[in-house]
């Protein structure tokens, strides 16, 4: 159990950096902060998956099952995270307009 739990701990700051890295590109290519998020997170789990498939296998054949499995939760923590940052942002201008 606590395995897992820091193992979420520790997967939170490099899909936190893959995010904001393909946010960085996507930024220039997609109108729509929405867009951004979705697409963004999932080219990080994405990647994340792949390094850690490649990291798990220990010179055998890759496990990117283990790699996804491991990544998931955080990934949609950090999608859900900037969904409702979002939807405040949105709020605010809606406020300021009235």
């Amino acid at each position: 159990m606590s395995y897992t739990v820091l193992t979420m701990l520790g997967s939170l700051i490099p899909t936190w950096l893959f995010f904001r890295l393909f946010r960085f590109f996507l930024k220039k290519t997609f109108l729509g902060n929405i867009n951004i998020i979705i697409i963004g997170n999932g080219c990080a789990l994405a990647a994340s998956t792949i390094l850690a498939g490649y990291g798990f296998a220990d010179g055998g054949e890759p496990q990117f099952l283990a790699g996804f499995t491991s990544y998931l939760v955080p990934q949609l923590f950090w999608t859900v995270f900037y969904l409702v940052q979002l939807n405040k942002q949105l709020n605010k201008l809606v406020e300021a307009k009235e």
